[in-house]
């Protein structure tokens, strides 16, 4: 979703919260295992080592979801409104499993200092122990329209 110049909207969806509930494991032979969720749904898993690995990818999408929302999600808030005089419109996009934060800028001409602080802030994220799960390409544009702007995104993206 786009970010208007100078103020911090998330720009992107927020996944729901995730509710809590009990979960029943049953192992109905040392080998396998079944999870009984209390809104009824069962997850029969062949062996406990993929059960294992499940909770493991889940609580890693959940530290994803969590780098995203809480710290990537910000701190571009917070860059957008610190350059607010430079840009008309963001866009946090997940393409191609990488994020893009693509900018575009209310001038048309080069601005070779915009450029350095916007390569500034792709360094910053990357070498950020908070955000070791974020995968993000950064690209600026000069001042384009919506549908230009969009058509680097890519269709079918959350951007």
């Amino acid at each position: 979703m786009a970010t208007a110049a100078g103020k911090a909207k998330p720009a992107i969806a927020h996944p729901g919260s995730v509710a809590k509930q009990r979960i029943l494991v049953s192992y109905r032979n040392p080998a396998s295992a079944l999870v009984e969720v209390e809104d009824g749904d069962r997850l029969p898993f062949d062996t406990v080592a993929q059960l294992a690995l499940a909770c493991q990818q889940g609580q890693h999408v959940l530290e994803f979801q969590k780098q995203v929302c809480d710290k990537l999600e910000p701190r571009l808030g917070e860059w957008c409104a610190k350059e607010a005089q430079n840009i008309a419109t963001a866009y946090l996009a997940f393409r191609e499993g990488r994020f893009l934060f693509l900018v575009v800028r209310k001038a048309v001409a080069y601005d070779r200092d915009f450029s350095d602080r916007l390569t500034d802030l792709d360094i910053a994220v990357a070498r950020d122990s908070d955000l070791d799960l974020i995968k993000l390409d950064v690209l600026a544009l000069p001042n384009v329209s919506e549908e230009v702007a969009r058509s680097f995104i890519g269709s079918g993206n959350n951007g």
